[in-house]
């Protein structure tokens, strides 16, 4: 049976923010299983090019700047319009029927003196398609703005010398989009003309005028999730959740008006029957987050939980259950 734990007293972290039932693109941070050290150009489907005085984006290990072994890193010299550019295409991320597509990805930004313009942006057109770490001209350490600066956008400020999440949702079936940064919530728009989602983009410019300084930034855990109509799905904000602060967990498409459970594991994927609601989570050693809820007419249930200051770096694996279903099972690691 799920057994049920008081969650701030419990090891296990949890995390929230929309991560769906399917891995569009998940980079698997960048490791050594699906990356070779040196320049990301032609590795897993990746472009990488250089800019003027700029540097290939590259997979590196360098000490301290990783969150495993490995991650990416662009870097720019201190002469205006260089750039450090990487991208990824795949196929329509719309016309494959997902409603809610999720991006999220971790940055490591140095204080060390200046911090040019790190950009991100879909190929594709509509409202809100990009976002940046800005410069702001001569302000340290800057902003962090997820949707850039299009009406109703906002930032906060950019936190340096450490790894930090970004992470954005695009709802295209209700037309809303929201964004956190570093677990917390930055700002919502509405969603404007956005008819495909084909590629991604990461840049690191020097938009300034010579003499700023040379920049470097890295960048890990890149991951493109989407759900699709009628699958129950957790999905989880932020992504990965952050120790100290709290997390959202949430299940979608579930039964209407049904008892519904969050479960967690600290011991890794498995199976375990749970005989009153006649249905095998996908995981070992079973507990119970938060209480029990039920799900709402459309089939939606959330929780707001408090992730234990202890827990940074404990990996955990989640869960939701109804009588005879559940979702899909997410594996994330407390920061």
């Amino acid at each position: 049976m799920i057994k049920r734990t008081i969650f701030a007293a419990s090891v296990a972290a949890f995390l929230v923010a929309p991560v769906s039932a399917d891995d569009i693109f998940n980079s698997n941070g960048f490791e050594a299983s699906d990356y070779a050290l040196g320049p990301l150009n032609a590795q897993q489907n990746w472009y990488g090019e250089p800019g003027l005085g700029g540097h290939e984006p590259m997979i590196v290990d360098t000490a301290g700047r990783t969150i495993d072994a490995q991650a990416l890193m662009f870097e720019v010299d201190d002469v205006a319009t260089d750039y450090s550019y990487a991208e990824i295409a795949f196929d329509d991320i719309v016309f494959a029927g997902y409603k809610t597509v999720t991006v999220s990805f971790d940055v490591y930004r140095e204080n060390d003196g200046w911090s040019s313009n790190l950009w991100w942006w879909w190929f594709d057109e509509g409202t809100p398609t990009y976002g940046l770490q800005w410069d702001e001209a001569n302000g340290a350490p800057g902003g962090t703005y997820p949707f850039g600066w299009v009406d109703g956008a906002s930032g906060v400020p950019t936190i340096q010398d450490q790894y930090t999440n970004v992470e954005m949702t695009w709802d295209l079936e209700n037309g809303a989009a929201e964004c956190y940064y570093n677990g917390e919530f930055v700002c919502a728009i509405n969603i404007l003309d956005i008819t495909a989602l084909t590629g991604w983009a990461f840049q690191l410019a020097h938009d300034e005028a010579d003499g700023s300084g040379p920049d470097t930034c890295y960048v890990d855990n890149f991951v493109i999730s989407g759900t699709k109509d009628g699958e129950f799905t957790l999905g989880i904000s932020p992504d990965p959740l952050v120790a100290g602060s709290q997390g959202k967990f949430e299940v979608t498409s579930g039964t209407p008006d049904t008892n519904t459970f969050l479960a967690y594991s600290t011991r890794g994927a498995g199976e375990t029957y749970v005989p009153f609601l006649n249905v095998t989570l996908d995981m070992r050693g079973p507990k119970q987050a938060g209480g029990t809820k039920k799900t709402d007419a459309n089939g939606i249930a959330t929780w707001i939980l408090p992730i234990p200051g202890n827990t940074a770096g404990v990996t955990i694996w989640l869960q939701a259950v109804q009588t005879e279903n559940k979702t899909n099972l997410i594996k994330t690691t407390i920061q």
